[in-house]
């Protein structure tokens, strides 16, 4: 049979439908395959996790959803609770002003200057497109600032240290660029001053940066960077207003040359500005010196903190709050029905009892949807772990107030990239034994005065910015608790007065830790809290003996001041295991010849109890023993085993 006749019937059959239905066709198609890209872009290559995530808008594209007119764009205030979270506020920013770059002006007591990591939706040279690219910017709490530079946000940044802290005043101008190392891609630095070498992220890990050669650091961005003391960044500002002198500039001491401010000045003037303010510029508090100060041992701290977060994974930021407050209500129960006292074996008994009936009430308040607040890992015996912790004899009601007031919270912003969410013990991400923190414990007298370095400030800006983004540094463990309210407070009142910010323009972010009333005061007025009699103040079962009010000299591991800008700010949680804890001493090992430590190595032996005979907690030392970590090596001195009791140990 010839083909002809066999291909006849086909052709006829590809000729018959009509010309308007072929159309209908081919457009559905296209849109189908042009879905199909927009998935790809949004979704590729990123866990399930995310997807779900992103699905119920972790990561919206449009951070503003007031419904204003874009030529009628009032200033707003937008609060939110970690740093990095402020990157699509100022995505929208640069975009309403048709993409110019804008200048930062970084009021914090970090440089928050640190690499941010590669990634294949990383916005290289160009404003972010779509949700994951917008993600891809908000790594970590010290990483956002890099980034929003390489994706071309911002092409100046003016970092302005707190008073209390003692800096130098440089003005640099600096590229960004990629560097490949072995099978991966970093980010590099250059610094136009010192053309001989570039910088890159160390890799083994810690902050202390790689360097490189020039030719070696490609596809380069560039931005000004100046940073400055709250004491003379106010007489820079002030040197950058439009129409001024060069007497003028000239007799304001400003530790930077005039012709260094005239050439900056060519740029500066002509790109928007953003104001933005960490509240930790009022002052630092380590959350976990609280459990210390009341005789919980923090290897104790570190061991509950593990033990959390492998019991809940939650699937929904509103979870958080729920969890604490199980939490609360746990240890109030210890409280009032656990005895923990009397004979030892006796004590052992009840404490089985309370355990169980622990467990009882935790299966009526997680009545529904487990699957959405615990790990895939059976909970029940971690659970009976964590209880038998909390209702250890050892435990005095004053140390459990503490654990309560500290509460439970995510271990990072729900918007955070790549995040898996996870509930832990609210200390923070930098416990004292380990911090590159500059602390700074905050009274009165030091709140006036840095109130009024802040306000002159304010007064120095040579132009109204055109968004202010305020972060509370709460959950992640900065900004003291119980003055966090009053912080917020007194920087809302400064911005009314200065910028005539209204309160209805102030924004607050869903994601907040415990919502717009603050972390510290998140039970205060909770009616399922309440007791009998008292139809206002929750029972806080004494929680003033956990936050103290003390004032204490500035204590540090390390001075922030001698970092280079562009290096961590210390404020990512450590990347060492949990069950490897370093306990510091004074008079001890040299730390970058700044501060004098001294570290042991310690590690757990067996299950954590407070039975020194079942399972002793073990103070590893080895002779000449070095360790590195983050900026410092450490030489133990002595050789041998010590065994503490927790009970009376404590750090």
């Amino acid at each position: 049979m010839s083909p002809r006749i066999f291909l006849y019937p086909i052709r006829l059959r590809i000729r018959l439908p009509s010309y308007p239905r072929s159309a209908t066709f081919l457009v559905c198609l296209l849109l189908l395959a042009l879905y199909g890209t927009y998935l790809r872009m949004n979704l590729y290559e990123h866990p399930e996790r995310l997807i779900k995530r992103w699905h119920i808008g972790a990561y919206p594209n449009n951070a503003f959803s007031h419904g204003e007119e874009q030529e009628n764009l009032p200033l707003r205030v937008y609060i939110v609770e970690e740093h990095h979270e402020v990157i699509p506020y100022w995505l929208h920013a640069v975009n309403y002003h048709g993409g110019t770059k804008a200048n930062l002006i970084h009021i914090d007591g970090h440089s928050d200057m640190d690499f941010p990591f590669y990634l294949p939706e990383f916005p290289l040279g160009r404003l972010p497109k779509n949700d994951l690219e917008i993600s891809a910017l908000m790594q970590g709490n010290d990483q956002f600032i890099q980034g929003a530079i390489v994706a071309q946000m911002l092409q100046s940044v003016f970092l302005i240290y707190p008073p209390w802290m003692e800096t130098r005043t440089v003005l640099m101008h600096c590229r960004l660029g990629l560097h490949h190392q072995s099978d991966e891609v970093v980010f590099c630095l250059c610094n136009k001053e010192n053309s001989s070498v570039c910088e890159v992220r160390s890799t083994d890990g810690s902050d202390t940066n790689s360097e490189i050669p020039p030719e070696e650091c490609s596809s380069l961005w560039p931005f000004t960077l100046i940073e400055s003391n709250a004491t003379i960044a106010p007489s820079i500002l002030r040197s950058l207003r439009p129409n001024l002198s060069r007497s003028f500039r000239n007799s304001h001491h400003t530790n930077i040359s005039v012709a260094r401010i005239s050439e900056f000045l060519e740029h500066y003037q002509k790109h928007p500005l953003i104001l933005d303010i960490d509240e930790d510029y009022f002052g630092v508090h380590l959350v976990a010196q609280n459990l210390t100060q009341v005789g919980i041992p923090l290897l104790v701290a570190h061991q509950l903190d593990k033990l959390i977060q492998s019991i809940f994974c939650p699937d929904d930021s509103n979870l958080e709050l729920d969890t604490d407050r199980w939490f609360h209500q746990v240890i109030h129960l210890i409280q009032n029905n656990c005895s923990r006292s009397g004979d030892p074996a006796s004590a052992y008994t009840r404490r089985e009892d309370c355990v169980t009936k622990l467990h009882e009430f935790t299966s009526r308040h997680f009545s529904r949807d487990n699957h959405k607040r615990f790990c895939s890992e059976t909970t029940e015996s971690k659970l009976t772990e964590l209880f038998e912790i909390l209702s250890h004899p050892e435990m005095t009601n004053r140390k459990l107030s503490c654990l309560s007031k500290i509460g439970l919270c995510l271990t990072n912003s729900w918007l955070t990239h790549d995040y898996e969410p996870h509930i832990k013990l609210c200390i923070g991400h930098n416990t004292p034994e380990f911090s590159l923190v500059l602390e700074h414990w905050t009274n009165s007298d030091d709140l006036t005065r840095i109130a009024s370095s802040f306000t002159d400030i304010l007064h120095s800006l040579h132009a109204k910015p055109v968004l202010i983004t305020l972060v509370r540094s709460s959950r992640d463990g900065y900004t003291p608790r119980w003055l966090q309210m009053e912080i917020e407070e007194l920087i809302l009142e400064k911005l009314e007065r200065v910028f005539f910010v209204s309160r209805k323009d102030v924004v607050y972010s869903p994601y907040l830790a415990a919502g717009v009333g603050g972390w510290n005061d998140r039970y205060r007025y909770d009616e399922s809290l309440v007791e009998p009699g008292n139809p206002k103040e929750v029972n806080l079962t004494d929680y003033t003996q956990c936050t103290t009010h003390k004032v204490a000299k500035n204590s540090s591991t390390v001075h922030d001041q001698f970092r280079p800008s562009w290096g961590s700010s210390g404020r990512r949680s450590p990347r060492v295991s949990v069950n490897l804890m370093f306990y510091l001493n004074p008079n001890w090992t040299v730390f970058e010849k700044y501060t004098h430590l001294h570290i042991h190595l310690v590690f757990f032996c067996e299950r954590l109890t407070w039975n020194q005979a079942e399972s002793p907690v073990c103070d590893v030392f080895s002779d000449y023993d070095y360790y590195p970590y983050e900026k410092f090596k450490v030489r133990t001195q002595h050789s041998g085993i010590k065994c503490y009791n927790p009970t009376f140990w404590v750090p």
